[in-house]
């Protein structure tokens, strides 16, 4: 009977044992396991332009880098490096311009890079910063400065913070990572910034947030844009020299107001007020490296065209820094009341005539008319709508609000579009032509105003925006309506802008005001 009980005993005994063993072993493999997980949840920003925008091979892409370089003659910087405005489009068209500026950051010491850069791809409000993990590129992973990241977003979390949409494909920054990799070497870190915003005010903070603990002898600021887009390359020329000779300058509330007026074009205008503004805390100048564009790259003009600028910012030895941001403003009676302007009867007769005509040709003709007659009302570039009515009844209305195009090239597009492109109604059919009345609305440029009492219903037309959300009503709404403007201005901040009705009395709303010289056809 003992030997019997001692026997169960023993038998328990090695169960218990038994199953503790593979206890332990099974909250190792649950330890194990959950490392394993954690490590897999590390942030790593996969490349995805790369064999696009430029060379998957590790090998290649190094030794077109280095070539970029080669091609690069010596060019002296009068002072400390303080960052580098870079173009980025494939290397095939901006590589050499940027190699201009990266060719600086060669033998120097610098731990971490703070590479800003515009949203293509996903619309959001502020900025969003990689805060941990790795950008990975062909030529290996850079780390993320987590410390420099977590100071910056610090400054203002609900503004600088994580969208990962923001970064998924976004090729503005992702092109510069292999340059910076070639002239840094692997001994240093990134902070990447992406703008969803790119007003004065939030580019301000974020220039606040980046001044704290900005070290410019271990710090590189990087800020990612091209210039014009367009198919003029007069323009494109005579519009970049305008934008650079402003930066060359250090001309920052000229810059800003041509970014307004559509003077300037830059998609990274964030980006690129950013450096400026800090330049200018620190008492810094510029320096224009090297420009470019598309067409004197490919030699084939009259297509789409691109410019690209490479700019350093630097600051010289004993200069006055202040750390102090300041926001580009002009004061509103410095401001020129350009609200009025004239155009003459037999020029209004000719922009009739010229909206007529390409109606005619293209409906009736399926042809395209080019407009070659000489006027100077034709190469000035204004806000331009074009109103098409049907006996009393809207048939189509498109147009824009800012200049963007010489009038003898925006017209016939405009007419073409409030015809056959203005989703509200259907294709127009040569048939209506002869019941169409056609109404042309030339806008004088805009004027921002900081008091909404400043409007004036009736007489201004008025263009609300607020983030990503805006919207316009030319002045002869109010007449056709017979609103006031507490009417005015909340249905054209519900019905096309998007916005609460009372928005435009609220803080953080943009108003601009303009008048319109209207006139139809007889």
């Amino acid at each position: 009977m003992k030997i019997r009980i001692y026997i169960i005993i023993v038998i328990g005994l090695i169960i218990s044992g038994w199953l503790l063993i593979q206890g332990c072993n099974a909250h190792k493999r649950k330890r194990s396991g959950k490392k394993v997980a954690e490590k897999k949840l590390e942030f790593v920003r996969m490349p995805v332009f790369n064999g696009q925008f430029y060379e998957g091979n590790p090998d290649k892409l190094r030794k077109l880098i280095n070539k970029f370089f080669d091609n690069v003659p010596e060019i002296e910087i009068p002072g400390k490096l303080i960052g580098l405005i870079e173009p980025h489009a494939g290397y095939p068209f901006s590589g050499q311009v940027a190699a201009y500026g990266y060719k600086q950051l060669i033998g120097k010491k610098y731990k971490t890079a703070i590479v800003m850069a515009p949203s293509h791809r996903h619309r959001f409000e502020g900025v969003s910063i990689i805060k941990e993990g790795k950008y990975r590129t062909p030529l290996g992973d850079v780390p993320i400065d987590k410390e420099a990241a977590d100071k910056i977003s610090s400054h203002n979390p609900k503004l600088i913070r994580f969208v990962p949409q923001a970064h998924t494909s976004e090729h503005s920054l992702e092109v510069q990572v292999p340059l910076l990799q070639v002239a840094l070497g692997d001994d240093w870190k990134i902070v990447p910034i992406v703008f969803g915003a790119v007003d004065p005010g939030t580019c301000k903070i974020v220039a606040e947030a980046i001044a704290k603990q900005y070290d410019p002898d271990t710090q590189i600021l990087i800020a990612s844009s091209d210039m014009y887009h367009g198919y003029s390359y007069e323009d494109c020329m005579s519009m970049d020299k305008k934008t650079l000779d402003k930066i060359d300058k250090m001309n920052l509330t000229g810059l800003v107001e041509a970014f307004r007026t559509r003077e300037s074009e830059c998609c990274g205008s964030g980006p690129i007020m950013v450096v400026m503004m800090l330049t200018t805390s620190m008492g810094g100048d510029a320096k224009i490296l090297k420009y470019t564009n598309s067409a004197d790259i490919t030699g084939s003009r009259g297509e789409w065209t691109v410019g690209y600028g490479c700019v350093a910012f630097y600051v010289e030895e004993g200069a006055k820094v202040t750390r102090k941001v300041e926001e580009p403003k002009k004061k509103e009676e410095d401001i020129e009341e350009k609200v009025e302007f004239t155009v003459t009867g037999e020029q209004k007769k000719m922009l009739i005539s010229m909206a007529r005509k390409t109606l005619e040709e293209k409906l009736i003709n399926g042809k395209d008319v080019e407009f070659d007659q000489k006027s100077d009302l034709l190469d000035k570039k204004l806000g331009l709508f074009v109103t098409l009515r049907k006996g009393p009844h809207l048939r189509g209305c498109i147009g824009h609000c800012f200049p963007y195009k010489k009038l003898r090239i925006a017209l016939p597009e405009l007419a073409l579009a409030a015809a056959l492109g203005d989703s509200r109604f259907p294709t127009m059919k040569k048939g209506e032509l002869k019941d169409i009345n056609i109404e042309i609305s030339l806008l004088s440029p805009m004027r921002q105003i900081s008091d909404y009492n400043k409007i004036k219903i009736p007489g201004h037309g008025v263009y609300v925006k607020k983030g990503f959300r805006s919207g316009v009503f030319l002045p002869q709404v109010a007449v056709e309506t017979g609103w006031n403007r507490e009417t005015f201005m909340a249905h054209l901040c519900s019905d096309k802008a998007g916005l609460p009705s009372d928005a435009w009395k609220k803080p953080g709303i943009e108003l601009y005001v303009f008048t319109v010289i209207k006139f139809e056809e007889e």
